[in-house]
C-alpha cells in the first residue's frame, strides 16, 4: 500500500529558534519505536487486513519529523532518520494535531472533498490519541478513517441529532429499526423514542454482541465487528451517509472498483498481514532553480528591467533562510549564472540577485532551446545532490509552440527526473491567447508545479507597474506552494491605485492570528510618484508617524515600513498616501504579516480544483471544473466564511478593451452539489459555462473567527478552457440531497416537506418543474417507477429553502418517496434522496364516545333503574314498546338494503382503484396571506359558494380533463397576482415574522402545544432589514443580487427578536429525513440548514369548495371582494 507521511502540526520556518518541541510531542518522540506510534499503526494495518479480507494492509510507513525535533532531542539522534526525497507536510496522508477538534476529539478522522470513489485529502488524529495505552480501540478507529480516505467510501450509521442522518427509520413494516448496515439488528434505545433525531443508538444487539460482526463502517467502536458490507448484507433503504453519496450501493461495490483490487492484484489468500516497514525521514531542504528565458522578446519597453527587479526582490526579501536557489538563463542555449547555494547570509543574497544579465539578448524568440535550458538547471540540482521533490521556476516569454519531438524529449526528462516544474509566461504577449499553446503549462501543471501567466501592459517605451507587481505577485505565490505552511509571510491586502489622484487611502485588517513582522510596501513606477507624506492610523485611531520609518530601494522600485512590535495591533487599519503617478501608471500597496504559529488563531487557506493539470475540456461533461478552498485554524473548520473565486480571462476583448473579472461565491452547504460535508471548512462551486480561453483565478476570503475579523488571499493555477460547448443545454438541474418529510403533529395526517432548492444548471438559475413520485417499492422508485403526484410548488431560484404540505390519507403503509427538479430544456435532474412515509392508524378509545347530552340521560336511567321499579306494566305501556320495535325493524330492513347496495359500489370501486394503484392522498394547496379574508367574511361568503358532489374514485387526471374548459384549480387562482403559492414563497434569511409565517393573526388561535422555548439566535436584525440572495451570479460576469424584505412585525413587536425554532415536539422526527426542533438554527437561505416546516393554516369554518367555476371568478374577485384566498380542499385520489 502506499506511503504514510505522519505530519506534526508544527511547521515551522526554517532554522528557527523561536519554535521549541511541545512537551506531548517530545514525549512522543521519546517513546520507544514498538510503542505507541509503531503499535498503533500495526494494529490498524491488522484491522485494515481483516475487514478487507486479506487484500490490503500497510507494508510501508514513513514518519516525517521536523527538524527542530532531531535538534532538540538527543534520543533521535541515534535513529537512522533520513533526508525525504518528495514527502513535505502538505503532501502527508495522516497529519498528527496538537489541538483537538471541536467535532471529533483527538480521534481520528477524515477530510473527503471528491465524493464516492475518490480517495480523500488527508487523515487527522490528536496526539492525545498516540500517547493513550487503548491501542487496540484506537487502531480500530485509525483502520475506519483509512479504509474512507484510501477508497472513498462513507459512515454506515446514522448520525446522533443528525436531521439528514437519522439513527433510526423504519423498515417495510413500519417499525421503527436502527439506521446502519449490520448483519444483526441492534435494539432502539429504551429510554427515547426513536423517532426523535437525539435519541442516540445504542451499541447492543437483542442477541449479545457476539453475533454483530458488520459493518466496520457503521460500528467500528463494537470489537466485534470487522466485515464490510456486500450486495448480501447491504441495506439500500437505510438513509446513510454511504448511501446518499454512493447511490445505495455497497462498500464493497466500491472497494472492487478501486486501482488496488483491479486486474486481479492483491487477491485474498494472506493469513495475516506483512510486517510494516518504518522509515524516519526529515524535510529535504527545498531546491529551486529559476530558469529565465534571455531572448529578443524581453528587449522591449521595461520588460527585463522588471524582470531584473523582481528576481532581486524576490531572492533579498521572499526566499527563506535554508534555501538552495541556482540561476540559469537560455535562448538559442543555456548558461548557469549562479550555482546552487544555501540562502543564509545577505552577501549570497545579493551575488545572486545581482546575477541576471544588465541587457537583454538580441536572439530571436523562435531559436529559443527550452529543453536546452531544463538540462541544465537539471544538471545544478544533481551537484547538490537527489533532484527528486526539486523545484525549477521557468520563466518563458510568451507562449508559442513546441515541436513534438521537442515536447516529448521534455516530459521524458521532467518524469525521469521527477522535478516540479512551475512556469510564469512572462509577458503574456497575446490579445487572443492560443489554446493548447506550447504544451509547456500541462507539463508542468503534470508534475505538480502551478502556472501563472503576467499580461503584457505599456504604453509607448513605458512598461506599466502592474506588470513588475504581477510578476512579484506570481513568484510569491510559487515560493509559498514550495515552502509550505507558515514559512512565508501571510498577503492579507493587495491594492492598486491608479494615478491622476491626488491622494489615495484604503484599510487593511490585522487579525490575531497574525501580527509578527507586520510590514508596509508600496509599489512605484518612478520614486517621484510617491509622496513624502505615508499615514497610518491603527485601530485605536493613533496616528503613526512614518517619516522616519520609510525604508526606500530603487534597485526594486519599492517603499517598505515595518511596524515595530509595540506598534501592531489587531484590527482595523487605514492609510493614507499622496498618489503623484501619471495617469497611465500606478501605485500599489501591500500588506503582509508573519503568523503566529502557536496561536490558537492562526488560519491556514488552501484552494485547488479538481483537475491535475491545467486544462478543462468543455467537450467531457462528466467532470466541470471544481474550486474548493479550505480554511481552518490548526485542524479546527473555519465555518460561515464568505468565500469567492475571481476569475478573470487572460487577453483583451475584440474592441481591445480588458474582460470583466467573474465573481463566484463558494458555498459550505453540504448538498453534494459538489460539497460533501457541511461545515467541514471546505468551500465549493462548479464552474460552468466558461468561454474558451485562458484564466487567472484567485479565492478571496473574508469572515470571522472568535471576533476577530480576516482577510486572506490565495492564487491558484491559471486554467485552460478547451474543447466545444454544446449548443444546447443538456446540463440536467442537480439531485436534491435534503429532502425531508415530517408527520405533523395535532393534524389529520398532515405530512410537511422541505429541501433546498437546486438550479438549472447545477445550482446556477432556476428549474421549472418538479416530479415527485411515491412508491411501496424502494427499487422500483430508484429506477423512476411510482405514482406522480401532482399540485407541488414550482421550483425558486438555487439555494432557496422550500415547503410544502400534504394531507394523507393512507394508514399502517410504508411509503418511499422522491423528487427530481426538471429544466426548461426538458433535462431531468437524478432523483432526490428518499424519504420515507408512515402515518400509524388513530389510536381509538377504549369505549365509544357520547355526547354530553347522552351521558346525563344514560346516567339518570341507571339511577332510575337502581332506585326505583314500574308500579304496573299495562297496554299503553305495550303499545309505546311494540310501535318501538316495528320502527326499529323497519329502520334495520332500510339500512340493509342501503349497506348491500353501498357495499356492492364499494367493492367495485376498490376493485378498480387496486388495479390503478391508488394512493389515497388529499392535497391541499395553499392559499395567499396577502388575500386572507377575515374569519367573519370567510363564514360569510362560504354560504354562498357552490359544490361538486363528491367524486369518490376519479383519477386526477380524468377529475382534471373533465372540467379543462369550466373551471380553474384553486392553485391556479391563488396564484393570479403571482406564480407562487404563498408556502412556495417561504424564503428564509436570519430573521422573520412568525406570524405572517404561519399566516396568523390574534384572532386565529394556533395549537398551544407547541413549544416556542428553543428561540434562534438573535442577531440583531431590525424588521425592516433584507438580506442577499443569489441570482444569476454566473457565468454573467457582472454579478447582480435580488433583495427580499424580510416579513414585518406588527408595531408591538420589538426591534430585535428571536423566533421559535421549536415547531414540532422533540419525539417528533423520521419516519424520513426528519425535522428536529433542537437543531435548527433557523439559518440564511444560502446556507444548508432548512427551517421547521410549515404546519398547516387553522380550519376556518367554511364549507369545502372543490374548484370554483369559470364563470363565477370575475365576480367572486370584483363585487364580492377576492375569495382566491380562501382554503381550499381538493380530494382527490392520487394516481
Amino acid at each position: 500500500m502506499s506511503n504514510i507521511q505522519l505530519q506534526s502540526p508544527m511547521r515551522p520556518v526554517p532554522y528557527s529558534e523561536e519554535l521549541p518541541v511541545p512537551d506531548p510531542f517530545k514525549q512522543m518522540a521519546l517513546s520507544d519505536n514498538d510503542s505507541n506510534n509503531e503499535a498503533l499503526l500495526n494494529a490498524s494495518s491488522e484491522d485494515i487486513f481483516r475487514s478487507t479480507r486479506g487484500r490490503a494492509s500497510f507494508k510501508k510507513i514513513s514518519i516525517l519529523i521536523p527538524d527542530s525535533w532531531v535538534l532538540m532531542c538527543p534520543p533521535l539522534h541515534q535513529m537512522n532518520i533520513e533526508e525525504a526525497k518528495s514527502a513535505t507536510w502538505s503532501n502527508a496522508d495522516l497529519i498528527i494535531s496538537q489541538r483537538k477538534h471541536s467535532l471529533h476529539g483527538s480521534k481520528p478522522w477524515t477530510l473527503q472533498t471528491m465524493g464516492c470513489g475518490h480517495q480523500g485529502d488527508y487523515i487527522s488524529i490528536g496526539y492525545e490519541t498516540l500517547l493513550q495505552n487503548d491501542t487496540k480501540m484506537n487502531g480500530r478507529l485509525l483502520a475506519h478513517s483509512w479504509i474512507k480516505y484510501r477508497y472513498g467510501v462513507f459512515d454506515e450509521v446514522g448520525i446522533d441529532g443528525s436531521t439528514s442522518y437519522p439513527p433510526y427509520h423504519r423498515n417495510i413494516r413500519g417499525e421503527w429499526v436502527t439506521n446502519a448496515c449490520t448483519n444483526s439488528p441492534l435494539r432502539p434505545h429504551p429510554l427515547c423514542n426513536s423517532s426523535d433525531v437525539v435519541c442516540g443508538l445504542i451499541k447492543e444487539s437483542p442477541t449479545g454482541m457476539e453475533g454483530v460482526t458488520g459493518s466496520f463502517m457503521a460500528y467500528p467502536q463494537i470489537e466485534s465487528t470487522f466485515e464490510l458490507c456486500d450486495e448480501g448484507t447491504h441495506n439500500p433503504s437505510s438513509p446513510t451517509p454511504h448511501n446518499l453519496i454512493c447511490g445505495a450501493k455497497s462498500v464493497w461495490e466500491v472497494l472492487r472498483a478501486s486501482q488496488d483490487f483491479q486486474n486481479n492484484r492483491n487477491v485474498e489468500g494472506l493469513s495475516r498481514p506483512e510486517n510494516i516497514e518504518f522509515t524516519y525521514i526529515r524535510p529535504k531542504r527545498p531546491k529551486m532553480v529559476l530558469l529565465v528565458e534571455n531572448t529578443n522578446v524581453m528587449n522591449v519597453q521595461k520588460r527585463w528591467d522588471f524582470m531584473r527587479k523582481a528576481v532581486r526582490k524576490f531572492v533579498n526579501y521572499d526566499v527563506p533562510d535554508g534555501f538552495e536557489i541556482g540561476l540559469v538563463v537560455f535562448a538559442s542555449s543555456a548558461s548557469r549564472k549562479y550555482p546552487l547555494k544555501s540562502l543564509s547570509s545577505d552577501g549570497t543574497r545579493e551575488n545572486l540577485g545581482s546575477s541576471l544579465p544588465r541587457n537583454p539578448s538580441r536572439e530571436d524568440k523562435h531559436r529559443r532551446c527550452i529543453l536546452c535550458g531544463l538540462e541544465e538547471s537539471i544538471k545544478v540540482l544533481e551537484a547538490e545532490g537527489s533532484t527528486e521533490g526539486s523545484h525549477i521556476v521557468l520563466v518563458l516569454a510568451g507562449s508559442g509552440r513546441l515541436g513534438e519531438e521537442e515536447t516529448q524529449r521534455i516530459k521524458e526528462l521532467i518524469l525521469k527526473t521527477k522535478v516540479i516544474l512551475h512556469i510564469i509566461i512572462y509577458p503574456l504577449t497575446e490579445k487572443f491567447p492560443q489554446l493548447r499553446g506550447s504544451g509547456m503549462e500541462e507539463i508542468g501543471s503534470a508534475s505538480g508545479g502551478v502556472v501563472y501567466a503576467v499580461p503584457d501592459e505599456g504604453i509607448g517605451s513605458d512598461s506599466k507597474i502592474i506588470m513588475y507587481y504581477n510578476l512579484l505577485d506570481a513568484l510569491y505565490h510559487i515560493l509559498n506552494a514550495a515552502a509550505g505552511e507558515n514559512a512565508l509571510p501571510v498577503k492579507i491586502y493587495s491594492e492598486e491605485h491608479k494615478g491622476g489622484f491626488p491622494h489615495s487611502k484604503g484599510s487593511f485588517w490585522i487579525d490575531e492570528g497574525l501580527g509578527l513582522d507586520t510590514v508596509f510596501e508600496v509599489f512605484y513606477y518612478d520614486l517621484a510618484h510617491v509622496g513624502d507624506s505615508i499615514h497610518l492610523i491603527n485601530p485605536n485611531s493613533q496616528v503613526i508617524d512614518t517619516a522616519n520609518m520609510q525604508n526606500e530601494d530603487d534597485n526594486m522600485n519599492m517603499i517598505s515600513i515595518h511596524l515595530k512590535k509595540n506598534q501592531e495591533a489587531y484590527g482595523l487599519w487605514h492609510y493614507e498616501l499622496e498618489n503623484r503617478a501619471d495617469s497611465h501608471q500606478s501605485l500599489f500597496v501591500q500588506v503582509t504579516s508573519r503568523p503566529q504559529v502557536q496561536s490558537d488563531k492562526n488560519l491556514q487557506v488552501r484552494a485547488w480544483t479538481n483537475h491535475n493539470t491545467n486544462q478543462v475540456n468543455l467537450t467531457d461533461k462528466t467532470n466541470p471544473l471544481i474550486i474548493f478552498t479550505e480554511i481552518r485554524s490548526g485542524m479546527e473548520p473555519i465555518k460561515e466564511a464568505k468565500v469567492t473565486a475571481i476569475l478573470l480571462k487572460l487577453g483583451t476583448k475584440p474592441n481591445g478593451t480588458a474582460h470583466s473579472p467573474i465573481h463566484v461565491p463558494l458555498h459550505d452547504n453540504g448538498l453534494l452539489n459538489p460539497d460533501i460535508n457541511e461545515g467541514d471548512g471546505v468551500y465549493s462551486r462548479y464552474l460552468f459555462g466558461l468561454p474558451l480561453g485562458k484564466y487567472s483565478v484567485t479565492v478571496q476570503v473574508e469572515g470571522q473567527f472568535d471576533g476577530s475579523k480576516y482577510t486572506r488571499y490565495v492564487k491558484l493555477s491559471m486554467i485552460e478552457i478547451i474543447g466545444e460547448s454544446s449548443k444546447n443545454d443538456v446540463i440536467a438541474p442537480p439531485r436534491i440531497t435534503n429532502l425531508r418529510a415530517t408527520v405533523l403533529p395535532s393534524t389529520d395526517g398532515q405530512v410537511s416537506f422541505a429541501w433546498t432548492a437546486t438550479g438549472d444548471d447545477y445550482d446556477y438559475g432556476q428549474a421549472k418543474v418538479y416530479k415527485v413520485l411515491v412508491n411501496h417499492d424502494l427499487r422500483l422508485l430508484r429506477d423512476g417507477i411510482g405514482i406522480e403526484l401532482e399540485d407541488w410548488p414550482r421550483p425558486l431560484p438555487s439555494h432557496s429553502i422550500q415547503q410544502h404540505t400534504i394531507t394523507w390519507k393512507s394508514y399502517d403503509e410504508l411509503f418511499y418517496l422522491a423528487l427530481s427538479a426538471i429544466d426548461s430544456s426538458g433535462n431531468v435532474g437524478p432523483l432526490s434522496n428518499v424519504v420515507e412515509i408512515f402515518l400509524p392508524s388513530p389510536s381509538m378509545p377504549e369505549s365509544t364516545e357520547i355526547s354530553p347530552h347522552n351521558f346525563q340521560e344514560e346516567e339518570y336511567n341507571v339511577n332510575v333503574l337502581e332506585t326505583s321499579t314500574p308500579e304496573t306494566f299495562n297496554s299503553r305501556h305495550m303499545i309505546v314498546v311494540f310501535g318501538c320495535l316495528v320502527g326499529f325493524l323497519v329502520l334495520l330492513f332500510l339500512f340493509a338494503i342501503f349497506y348491500c347496495s353501498y357495499s356492492g359500489k364499494n367493492k367495485r370501486t376498490d376493485k378498480e382503484e387496486e388495479e390503478n394503484g391508488t394512493v389515497n392522498v388529499s392535497v391541499k394547496v395553499a392559499n395567499k396571506t396577502s388575500n386572507m379574508l377575515q374569519e367573519n367574511e370567510l363564514q360569510q361568503k362560504s354560504e354562498k359558494q357552490d359544490y361538486l358532489k363528491p367524486i369518490t374514485s376519479w383519477s386526477p387526471s380524468e377529475l382534471l380533463g373533465s372540467y379543462t374548459d369550466k373551471r380553474r384549480s384553486i392553485s391556479e387562482q391563488s396564484d393570479i397576482n403571482t406564480e407562487y403559492s404563498d408556502s412556495t414563497k417561504k424564503q428564509y434569511g436570519d430573521s422573520f415574522d412568525p406570524l405572517n409565517r404561519y399566516n396568523l393573526n390574534n384572532s386565529l388561535p394556533y395549537d398551544p402545544n407547541y413549544d416556542q422555548s428553543c428561540a434562534m439566535v438573535n442577531k440583531g436584525y431590525k424588521p425592516s432589514e433584507t438580506y442577499l440572495q443569489e441570482e444569476n451570479e454566473f457565468p454573467n460576469p457582472q454579478e447582480s443580487y435580488s433583495t427580499h424584505p424580510f416579513p414585518h412585525f406588527d408595531n408591538s413587536q420589538p426591534d430585535s427578536f428571536s423566533e421559535s425554532c421549536d415547531i414540532l415536539p422533540v419525539s417528533q422526527g423520521p419516519p424520513g429525513y426528519p425535522i428536529s426542533p433542537m437543531l435548527y438554527e433557523c439559518s440564511s437561505p444560502d446556507g444548508s440548514k432548512i427551517p421547521p416546516p410549515i404546519p398547516p393554516k387553522p380550519n376556518i369554518p367554511h364549507k369545502h369548495e372543490a374548484y370554483i367555476y369559470e364563470e363565477d371568478i370575475s365576480g367572486r374577485n370584483s363585487s364580492n371582494g377576492s375569495v382566491s384566498s380562501d382554503r381550499r380542499v381538493r380530494n382527490v385520489t392520487m394516481v
